[in-house]
Order: C-alpha cells, then structure tokens, then sequence
C-alpha cells in the first residue's frame, strides 16, 4: 500500500517520494543491518537515515519493524553514547507515532529486555528528548548506569 504526504498543490512531498524510493530499491534492511555496527557513528547515522524515512510514512515504518530493528533501539535507548541515544530516541518515537501495534510492540521489548525504564517511556522520551537533551546534556535516567548496551 503506497501512501502519500500531500504538499498544499496537492503533490507528493519530496520527502515522501524519497522515502518511497529508499524502501522500494531496497534500502531498509542493510540500514537497519548497520544499527549493529560495532562503529558508533555508523550506529548513528544509520539511526538517523531510519528516523527520516519512518517519519509519517507508515509503510517505512512497517518495514523498519519487519527487519528487526526494535530490539537493537530499544538496547540504543540506554547507550551512554548521547548522540546514538539521540537518534535512537528519535527513530523509535517516529516508529510509535500514530502506529498502536508498533507502541505494543515497543512496550513488549522492553518488559522483555528487562530495561529500567516504565512501559511507554520511549513514546514519552521521543516527545521531548529534544529540549531536554539540549538543556541537560544527559537523560536522567542514564545517570548511574552508563551502559553502552
């Protein structure tokens, strides 16, 4: 299902058209291959291209998720690394907006993981992590633990 962001002349926004491209020639799965990277700024970059292309794009988001990208942001939420933090903030709460299932999903992993954060806190990170981050420097919840997951 091929979906649209609409620009006022009611034209596809070349954001979205570039999105569609990335993920119809096959450029999802190797960028969510480098979220492993042992390179922490390959790390970041590949998270930052996924933030872009699961922004308001449900089908990059679906495919995001299908090649297994959760579990390795969920263990990016509590890098030290505050920049591959940044961008794993980033990406998931691009991947939960307006996506019910996806927040599910989210929520399973971290029980799962064990992480030491409350279910729904990613979304809520997502939201303002920006600012925060900005001002503080540090999440607070890293402060103390410091692993590099």
């Amino acid at each position: 299902m091929r979906t649209w962001s609409l620009n006022r002349k009611g034209c596809p926004s070349a954001l979205h058209l570039l999105q569609n491209t990335v993920r119809e020639e096959g450029g999802v799965p190797p960028l969510v291959s480098l979220l492993s990277s042992l390179d922490a700024k390959v790390q970041r970059a590949s998270a930052g291209a996924l933030r872009t292309l699961a922004f308001k794009n449900e089908d990059n988001k679906n495919q995001i998720v299908e090649c297994g990208a959760l579990p390795v942001l969920i263990r990016m939420l509590r890098s030290a690394d505050t920049g591959l933090h940044y961008e794993a903030v980033g990406v998931v709460g691009n991947l939960v907006h307006s996506s019910t299932h996806i927040k599910r999903q989210v929520g399973g992993f971290k029980r799962s993981e064990g992480a030491s954060f409350a279910k729904g806190q990613a979304v809520r990170e997502a939201r303002g992590a920006d600012e925060r981050e900005r001002k503080l420097g540090t999440p607070p919840y890293l402060d103390g633990e410091g692993g590099s997951g």
